[in-house]
C-alpha cells in the first residue's frame, strides 16, 4: 500500500528485518514516505457491466478486514463498452469491534448511458475499531468508482472518534501575546513538511504533555502559567481554513474567562515566542514535547506524563494512545531480531502496533525504529529493539493501565 506523504527527512528501519520491508524516502519527495506495512487480509474488485447499451453495474465483493485483520476495500473496476454503466460496488468496512459495527451500501444499478451509481457508507465504528470507508462512484459514461478503503485492525484505538466542535466568536491571545489571526493557513518546511500556521505564517505547535481529547472526552491544556509566556496558546476565532484543510478535525476548549484556544486532531495549539517571522519553526523539538503541528501527524509520537509522577516521557501514537513494552520479549539489536512473547491471554489484554506506515516525530531517530515479523506471520513495529503494543484497557488518550498487565512498561525516547 502506498502512501502518499511529503516528509524531507529519511526514514528507515534498522537491520532487524530484511531491506525489502524497509520504506525510505529521500529529501524533496514527495511519495512513499515512511516505514510501510502491507495490508493484510485481501480485497477484491467489484465487475463492471460486461456489455454496453445499459449494462448492470458491479456486484457487491467481499468484506474488507475481520476482527483480527486489515483488510483493502473492494475496487469499484469499471470495463463497460460505450454507453455502459458505473463501476461496481465497494466492500463493506472493517468488523468493529467492542460496541462497533459495520455497515456498507452498495452502489446503486445502473441502465442506460453514463448512469451515476450509489455511494457506499462509512465501515464500523465503535471505541475500538475503525471501519474501511465505501469509494463514492460518480460520473458517466467509462469513469470507474474509486476503491474503498479497508478496514483496520480491530481492538486498535479508534481513530475516526475525533474531538470536534464549533470555533470561537472572539480571538484572543494569552500572556501578553497580541490577538491571533483568525484562521489557520499551511506552510512547508524541509525538515517536518507541511505544517500549519495562523494567518501571518507563525508556526503552530503541540506539546506533548497535554493529553489530546477524542470524541468521547474533551483536550486537557497543561501549558499554564508561566508556560504561556513562551507559548502562547492560540485561537482560530472563527475558523477560516485554507481549503485543504478540514473543520472536522478542529475544535475549540473554553479555558475560562472569555479565553479559547483552537484544537488539531485534539491536540491544544499554541504558537512560540522566539518565532517573529514567517517560515520560522524555532520550537520544533523543544524538550522532545514541542512539536510544530504537521498537516499529517507522525504516529509514533513522545508524551511527557505529569510533573507530580516525574514528567517522564514516553511514546505514543498520534491519538495520544501509550505504547508499552513487555516483559518476556526478546530485544532486538545488530543481528539478533526482535521476538514477541505475547500470545495467548497477553493478546486479550494487548495488540501489537501496527500501522500502516510508520512516521516518526522528528526528535525519534528513524534508525530506532524497525518492523519485524511475529511468530504468527504478522507485522510488528519495534523501537530500540522493545516491540511495541498498545493496551486494550487504555480507552481514552494519556491512560496508562497497561502498567499492570504482563509486564507492561512504558517506552522511554
Amino acid at each position: 500500500m502506498n502512501v502518499m506523504r511529503q516528509r524531507n527527512v529519511w526514514l528507515f528501519g534498522f537491520g532487524l528485518v530484511s531491506p525489502l520491508l524497509l520504506g525510505m524516502v529521500s529529501c524533496g519527495s514527495d511519495t512513499g514516505g515512511g516505514i510501510t506495512l502491507p495490508q493484510a487480509g485481501s480485497s477484491a474488485s467489484g465487475r463492471g457491466g460486461s456489455d454496453g447499451n445499459g449494462a448492470t453495474g458491479g456486484d457487491v465483493i467481499a468484506t474488507a478486514g475481520s476482527a483480527d485483520d486489515a483488510g483493502g476495500g473492494g475496487q469499484a473496476d469499471n470495463t463497460a463498452a460505450s454507453g455502459g454503466s458505473m463501476g461496481g460496488t465497494h466492500a463493506s468496512g472493517g468488523k468493529g469491534g467492542t460496541g462497533g459495527s459495520s455497515t456498507a451500501h452498495s452502489g446503486g444499478t445502473d441502465s442506460g448511458s453514463g448512469a451515476t451509481g450509489g455511494t457506499d457508507s462509512v465501515g464500523g465504528t465503535g471505541p475500538s475499531s475503525e471501519g474501511g470507508a465505501g469509494g463514492e462512484m460518480a460520473g458517466a459514461g467509462n469513469e470507474p468508482g474509486q476503491a474503498g478503503a479497508g478496514g483496520s485492525v480491530d481492538e486498535v484505538p479508534a481513530k475516526l472518534c475525533l474531538f470536534h466542535s464549533a470555533p470561537s466568536v472572539v480571538a484572543g491571545g494569552e500572556g501578553g501575546a497580541a490577538p491571533a489571526p483568525n484562521g489557520v493557513a499551511v506552510a512547508t518546511n524541509a525538515f517536518v513538511g507541511p505544517y500549519l500556521t495562523d494567518l501571518a505564517g507563525l508556526a503552530l505547535y503541540i506539546y506533548g504533555a497535554d493529553v489530546p481529547g477524542d470524541c468521547n472526552t474533551p483536550p486537557v491544556s497543561n501549558c499554564t502559567a508561566d508556560c504561556l509566556q513562551s507559548w502562547p496558546l492560540f485561537d482560530a476565532g472563527e475558523r477560516q481554513l485554507d481549503p485543504t484543510l478540514d473543520d472536522g478535525v478542529f475544535g475549540t476548549i473554553d479555558r475560562g474567562g472569555g479565553v479559547y484556544q483552537t484544537t488539531y486532531y485534539g491536540w491544544p495549539l499554541y504558537r512560540y515566542k522566539s518565532d517573529t517571522a514567517s517560515n520560522m519553526i524555532n520550537g520544533q523539538g523543544k524538550g522532545k514535547t514541542w512539536f510544530a503541528a504537521e498537516v499529517e501527524l507522525p504516529n509514533l509520537m513522545i508524551m511527557r506524563g505529569p510533573v507530580s509522577g516525574g514528567g517522564v516521557k514516553y511514546l505514543s501514537d498520534d491519538r495520544g494512545h501509550t505504547l508499552y513494552s513487555l516483559a518476556g520479549d526478546t530485544l532486538g539489536g545488530i543481528g539478533v531480531n526482535p521476538k514477541s512473547a505475547c500470545t495467548g491471554p497477553c493478546l486479550d489484554a494487548f495488540t501489537p502496533f501496527a500501522p500502516g506506515a510508520v512516521y516518526p516525530v522528528t526528535s525519534i531517530e528513524p534508525h530506532d525504529v524497525a518492523l519485524f515479523f511475529r511468530a504468527d506471520g504478522a507485522l510488528q513495529t519495534a523501537y530500540k529493539g522493545n516491540p511495541l503494543y498498545y493496551a486494550k484497557s487504555d480507552v481514552q488518550p494519556g491512560q496508562t493501565n497497561g502498567l499492570t498487565l504482563f509486564g507492561g512498561a512504558l517506552v522511554a525516547p
